[in-house]
This record gives C-alpha cells, structure tokens and sequence, in this order.
C-alpha cells in the first residue's frame, strides 16, 4: 500500500493531478456505495420494526375501541334496569351499532385464517343477545335471569392471544436492532476512518497541484492585465486619433466646400475639388475606423422600426447616382421582387451596408455599372428573409482571396490602396453588421469580369391590423424642412480658432446672426447676458469642458436646445452627449447642410404663415418620376400604392377635423405629421406636404395658431380631394394600360 501511494505521488508533473484526482474520486464513490447499501439494509430493518410497531399499535387501538363501546353498552343496560321509561332505549341502540362497527374493524385487520375472528363474532352476538333480553326483562316481557356468560374472559383471551404475538415480534426486533446497531458503531467507524484518509490525500495532492500551478496562473493574470491595458491603449489611441485628425479636417473640408462655391478659374476649381475629394477620403478611412472600433466594443445598436424598402432604394440610389454618372456608369436598382410593402428592422445600417457595397462597386469599376436587385428568398413564422444582390463589371476579386475578402485591412491585391484608395474596411464592415442583425454575406466573382454580393438579413413583417407605418428615416427623407426662425441668434461654444472660422463661415451663410464663446464658462455668462435660441457646443475646451457646461446650463433652468459639436467620435459618446442635456450630436468634420439640418430640427419653431397667405389656392402636382421610382416601375405596384392613398387619405382627413373639434392639438400635430409621409409616397411633396407641414406647426407651437388652423384645415380638405380624383382620373389608367 505504502509503495503504491508513493508510486502514484510520484506520477509525471503533466498528468498526477489529474490522475490522482480519478483516483482518489473512485475511492470516495466506491466507499460511498458501499455506505449507502449498508444504509439501504438498515433503513430496511427499522422499516420492518415500524411497520411491527404500528400494526400493534392499531391492534390495541382497535381492541380498546371494542372493550370501550361494550363498557358503554353494559353501562346503559345497568341504568335501563332502574329507569322509569323508554329514553336510554336509542342510547343502548347506538351503542349496539358502535360495537358492531369496531369490531368489524379489529376483524378486517386479522388474517383470514385466524379464529380470533370467530371468536369475535360470537362475542358480539353474546352482547347483542345480552342486550335482547335486558331490554325484554324492563318491559315485563320475559322473568329476570342472570346474564353473565363468563363472555368478559373470552375477550381478555382474544386481547392477550393477538396482542402478546406482536409484542414478542417487537421484542425480537428489538435484539435484532441492538445487535445491528452495534454492527453499525463499527462499520461508520472504518467508513470514517478510510474516507478521511481519502480527503486527507486528496486535499495533499490538490495543495501540491495548486502551489505549483500558482506561478502559471500568476503569469498568465499577467498576461491579461497586459492585454487590457494594451485594449485600453488602443481606445485611447484611437479617441487620440479621431480628435487629432478630425479637427484639422474639419477646418479643410470647411474651407474647401466654401472655396468652391466661389467664382473660380478652371484650374483653382480643380485644386479645390481635389482637396475636398482627398478630404473626404481620409474621413472616409477616420470613419471606417471608428465603426469598425465600435463593433468590437459591442457599442452599435440596432433599432426595429417599420420602413419601406422602395423609398429607402429610392434614396440610396439618389445618393450614389451622381457619383456614378461621373465615371460614366450606370446605376440601376430594379424591382422588388415579392418583397413586402413594409417590415420591420433597422433601416439606417441597411444604408450604411448597401452604401458601401455599392461604393465599392463604383471605386472598383472603370466600365459598365453597377444593378441592384432586391427580393424575398423565404418567409418563416412573420419573418422574411430578404437577399440584396449588387453586381457591379468592375475589376473581379482573385479566387484565393474570396475567403479572406471580409477580413479587416484585406483588398483584392496588394495595389488595390495604392490605385484605388482605401483602407480594407468596408466589407469588414458590413460582415459583422449583417451578423449581429442575424445575417451573412458572400462574394462570387471573378478576376476582370465583375464581383457579385449577396447580403441576406431576416426582417419581421407587420401582424395582421399594424399597417404600413412608414419609418422615421422615410419620414424625415420626405418631410420638408422647416426654414430658419427669423431673428435666430446661435451661440458658438469652441476654443479652436480655425473651428471658430468654419462655423461663422457656414453660420454667416445661412443668415444666422451668431456670438463665439471661447469656453464653456464663457458661454454660460453669455447666456445669462444675452438671449440665445441654440448653442453649438464643442466638447473638449480649456476651463470647462462641454459636458459640464451643458450640465450647468440645465441646471440654471435654461431650455434652449443644444447641439453638441466633437472630433471625439468613440463608442458611447452619443449617449455620453444626451445624458449630460445635449439635444443632438454632430461629428467633425462638419458639414454645412447636416449643420443646417440639426439646427432646422432643434431651433424654436416659426409661426405658422398669416391668413392672407393661405387664402392663395396652389396648383396640384403628382411628382410621376419620383412615383415611378418608388413603384418600381411596376404597374401592380402603382397600383396598389394608388389604393393606398385612396384609403387611407379620407381617413386621415376624417381623423384632422375629429381633431380640431375637440381641440386635441397634439393628436391633430401627429395625425398631420403621418398624412404628410402619406403624401409624400404619391408623389403630392407640393403643395399638399407642405400644407401639412405648416398645420403641424401651427398645432404643435408653444402658442398655437388657433386663428389661422381652421384655414390651413379647409384649404388640405379642399387640395386633398382634389388630389383623391387626381389619382383616381390620372394614376388609375395608367395602371390599367
């Protein structure tokens, strides 16, 4: 024994762990087992003792019952002898009827065999005769007699006979238990024994296994302190990064935008149309960066909104046309293919995706152009799986790269940067936003003929009664934009003096009288000195930062809506914006319409227009080549977008005046806002839209226009029916050509 727990302590270093572990976990099973089937036996002699016990127990109990109720019988036939009249009669019979009972009882509880259950009945029948002629003898009916029998011994017979049996059982139990008991003082004893042993060993060799693992474990927390901190290094470089450049690029892309639009000579608008393209090329890599950064922080949301797929294309197609005209490619996005009007999922990464694919298709394709086809591979329990091909004639893709295409920083060939720019983050890019939205991507191509990719994402589709409910990025593309408030004074909050330049440029531009503050303190004296309808807040300022300004201004009780301004484009610093009482976000480098845009949308409402301008009745227009786009080009399609409308718009209109009636000028502000995007799909932007447009405004202003709202009401009920017999008289037929 001593040899072997030497030989198995002295096992190789790799393995003894592990294999005395095995070892010492069989002994304790096996010991276990073996208590166990010891315990088994024992809980099986004290089962059989109980059950001895018990049955003598009900024997007793039952045997009591019966010398019980026959007592009480005796006792009534006692007093019956000297009672005047018949009232112990129903006691004595309620007794006879209980003794039948139990005894009954302490019979069916004998074995079939035993005579104690003759002997039983025989005495029963001596009491109920006994009983007979008692009462016989009080009514005069036979001459008195004595009535015992001598039947009291026979029951101390049947009691001693059955109840002295069991108690010698339980007795010989007993010593059987005794003798057990002492087995087991024994048997624990060397159970105990062995099993602590085995704990003793085991915990020696998990002691030995862990000190010398210790140095291991040390070097490998190590290791992982090393690699956080090379994570939390990269971040910071990266936020270093993002501030560092987009800065700069802010004042260059600035400047040249507004160099542009000057008169120029040929040449020096050449230099600066290059400087704004090399520009935004950089942004374009600062941007790939971040977005791939804030996939693998697990930062980027997804949101689930309705939108329709034909105006989004609509849109991204509008978006790259212009560049693809100017290399002289075409730019086709075909039919839907049985894909549903509306569903559900996040249409602002759906742009991000197809934006790069087809940008890609652009850069990489000198001849031909790029299609675009959409269409619905399956649907499964409400959700349908969509598969968005773009095919582009450009230079193909090397078959040995096909498998690492989607990697990040990998390119068709090792030129690819050199010729065509970029940084090899664009397919990245979309590979892991198609995967977190439960998606894949993949490529057929071939070298010098043409690349194909196809992207398939699960969207839900709308339950039966949700209704086309457009998203708010169709929304927001067809709604007008409202103009500038007169009289807007903007607050600049921003340290950097070529910053400071740029936005006084494009501010200048848009009319807007504006003031700098070179800090954040410095802005908030100004807004208790003056008054301010927006601040345009930089976030990182010497004094006080943007955060903590923005957080005092609300303290202070100011509303006045602001738009945070940064070159710090990291993971969570949108939320970061809005938690400290932002009202927006933009990016740097600014642009002048997405400056434009941010401050149409945050800016104090303007006052509708004053009843002699609505008096003037506009002339109705259908759009029919945005129509058209958005249908397809498919007379089904315009078919049932024309059906829509003509639901769908009385409804709305009904929806307007129950409104009005009952003054609810919120539901009046949404329901005109939803006709708004409703006219907007036919085509009906002007002037329809922009009537709507100005009754929302009208509604939800700090001070509604009651006067001018019934106005701006009749004359939308008046355009809308006449837009009603327009698409009835004019879209119709062409459906039906």
């Amino acid at each position: 024994m001593k040899e072997a727990l030497k030989a198995l302590l002295q096992t190789p270093r790799k393995w003894n762990i592990e294999l005395q572990a095995i070892l010492f976990m069989a002994i304790g099973l096996a010991l276990i087992f073996l208590y166990r089937s010891h315990y088994r036996r024992t809980l099986e002699n004290k089962e059989q003792a109980r059950q001895v016990v018990e049955e003598y127990l009900r024997l007793s109990e039952a045997i009591n019952a019966v010398e019980d109720e026959t007592a009480k019988l005796n006792l009534s036939l006692a007093k019956l002898r000297t009672a005047a009249d018949s009232v112990l009669l129903p006691d004595i019979e309620n007794h006879i009827l209980h003794l039948q009972e139990k005894t009954g009882q302490l019979s069916s509880m004998l074995p079939a065999d035993d005579t104690n259950r003759d002997s039983l009945e025989l005495f029963v029948q001596h009491h109920l005769e006994q009983a007979g002629l008692q009462i016989a003898q009080w009514q005069g009916a036979r001459p008195a007699r004595n009535t015992d029998t001598g039947r009291a011994d026979e029951f101390n017979r049947i009691r001693s006979d059955l109840l002295d049996k069991k108690a010698a059982d339980i007795h010989q139990l007993h010593l059987k238990g005794q003798a057990h008991d002492r087995r087991d003082q024994w048997f624990n004893f060397f159970i105990s024994l062995i099993f602590s042993v085995v704990i003793i060993l085991a915990v020696f060799a998990v002691f030995r296994g862990v000190k010398r693992d210790r140095k291991a474990e040390e070097s490998l927390n190590h290791a992982l302190e090393a690699a956080e901190s090379a994570a939390r290094t990269k971040e910071q470089f990266l936020a270093n990064m993002s501030h560092e450049i987009r800065t700069p690029l802010n004042a260059i892309l600035g400047y040249s935008s507004m160099l542009a639009s000057t008169p120029l000579k040929p040449g020096q608008q050449e230099f600066a149309q290059g400087i704004e393209t090399a520009g935004n090329a950089l942004l374009a890599i600062v941007n790939d960066i971040l977005d791939l950064s804030k996939l693998e922080a697990g930062m980027v949301r997804f949101e689930a909104i309705p939108f329709q797929l034909g105006p989004l294309l609509h849109s991204i197609g509008q978006m790259f046309r212009h560049q693809a005209a100017r290399k002289g490619l075409w730019l086709k996005i075909h039919p839907l293919q049985d894909v549903p009007d509306v569903v559900v999922g996040d249409p602002t990464r759906l742009t991000q995706m197809l934006g790069n694919l087809i940008s890609n298709g652009i850069k990489f394709t000198s001849r031909g152009g790029i299609d675009l086809w959409v269409k619905n591979i399956r649907e499964e329990e409400q959700v349908a799986w969509l598969s968005f091909k773009v095919q582009d004639s450009g230079i193909g893709i090397p078959r040995e790269k096909l498998e690492t295409i989607f990697e990040r920083f990998e390119q068709a060939a090792t030129d690819t940067t050199r010729k065509y720019g970029g940084a090899g983050l664009g397919l990245s890019i979309v590979s892991k936003l198609a995967e977190l939205q439960g998606g894949h991507i993949y490529v057929r191509s071939r070298e010098n003929q043409g690349s194909t990719f196809y992207l398939e994402l699960p969207y839900r589709t709308l339950a039966e009664g949700e209704g086309p409910v457009p998203s708010r990025i169709t929304e927001m593309q067809n709604a007008s934009s409202p103009p500038l408030p007169e009289g807007l004074k903007i607050l600049v909050a921003e340290d950097n003096p070529m910053n400071q330049h740029i936005a006084g440029l494009m501010l200048g531009r848009m009319g807007v009288e504006f003031t700098i503050a070179g800090n954040g303190l410095e802005a908030i004296n100004l807004l208790k000195e003056k008054s301010f309808g927006l601040v345009l807040m930089d976030l990182q300022m010497p004094v006080m930062d943007g955060y903590s300004a923005s957080r005092e201004i609300r303290k202070l009780g100011f509303n006045i809506p602001i738009i945070a301004m940064t070159a710090h484009a990291m993971p969570g610093e949108r939320e970061k914006c809005l938690s400290a009482g932002m009202n927006d976000y933009l990016s740097k480098p600014i642009r002048e319409q997405d400056l434009l845009r941010a401050i149409q949308q945050q800016a104090p409402r303007q006052p509708a227009p004053p009843p002699e301008a609505l008096q003037e009745e506009p002339v109705l227009e259908i759009d029919y080549d945005y129509l058209m786009e958005v249908a397809g080009g498919s007379k089904a399609a315009l078919a049932e977008l024309a059906g829509i409308f003509l639901s769908q718009a009385p409804l709305e209109l009904e929806k307007l005046h129950a409104s009005f009636h009952k003054q609810d000028l919120s539901n009046l502000a949404t329901t005109a806002h939803s006709m708004k995007s409703t006219a907007a799909y036919m085509g009906m932007e002007a002037p329809l839209g922009q009537l709507l447009s100005q009754l929302e405004l009208a509604a939800r202003g700090d001070a509604p226009d009651g006067e001018n709202l019934p106005l701006l009401l009749e004359k939308i009920s008046r355009i809308t029916e006449k837009a009603l017999r327009k698409i009835r008289e004019e879209v119709l037929p062409l459906c039906e050509e």
